[in-house]
């Protein structure tokens, strides 16, 4: 009898582990951050060709992640991330949304209130620009973070996640003396950007 409740008091500091250990569940995450500036060189045309510098912009950006689970510790992640940037090189060209399509993979360790997770996505990226039609091109990212649960509803998510767009992109411009010329990009652009989100699992 004395050795039954000595082991009931030495389990007794794993209830409340036990109580808030996360399995995998669906989760939902509203997401709000900011993506660092990303640059690519382009070759202008105007008869004769010569190479500058393009930027797109750093901007807020905000999407949802959407979490479905495969085993307890993998999720098929789909990603939308939405945001508005502009190209700058020497002379502002406009503004411009970059806007990611994705899905992927998500693995996740620990089964308490605290569960770091690295993923990684395939799909595409949306450049629309205001001054030229949009085009879809292939993109990929990879992140980094951690979801901290409050309940074992709600939580919050942490991340960091580079970006990769392909791009191979011809823009028709006009310049200050009504000659035409095109500016024309075949590099890849590659981006960070730093997220939170509120998450809701059930």
């Amino acid at each position: 009898m004395k050795r039954t409740v000595l082991a009931l008091l030495l389990s007794l500091p794993l209830v409340p582990a036990a109580a808030t250990a996360q399995p995998n569940r669906f989760e939902i995450t509203p997401t709000a951050g900011y993506r660092l500036d990303g640059t690519v060189s382009s070759t202008d045309r105007f008869g004769d060709s010569f190479r500058t510098d393009l930027r797109f912009d750093g901007s807020g950006t905000y999407g949802v992640t959407v979490d479905i689970p495969l085993a307890y510790s993998l999720q098929l992640e789909l990603l939308a991330s939405l945001d508005g940037g502009s190209f700058a090189p020497k002379q502002r060209l406009g503004d411009a949304d970059l806007d990611f399509y994705q899905i992927g993979l998500l693995y996740q360790w620990g089964r308490g209130q605290v569960n770091p997770y690295f993923a990684g996505s395939l799909g595409v990226a949306r450049l629309q620009p205001k001054f030229a039609a949009s085009e879809d091109r292939f993109a990929g990212t990879l992140a980094g973070g951690v979801k901290i649960f409050f309940t074992r509803n709600v939580g919050v998510r942490l991340e960091v996640r580079g970006y990769y767009t392909s791009l191979d992109t011809s823009i028709d411009e006009v310049d200050s003396h009504g000659d035409r010329f095109r500016r024309r990009t075949n590099q890849g652009l590659y981006q960070g950007e730093g997220s939170a989100g509120l998450i809701l699992s059930w």
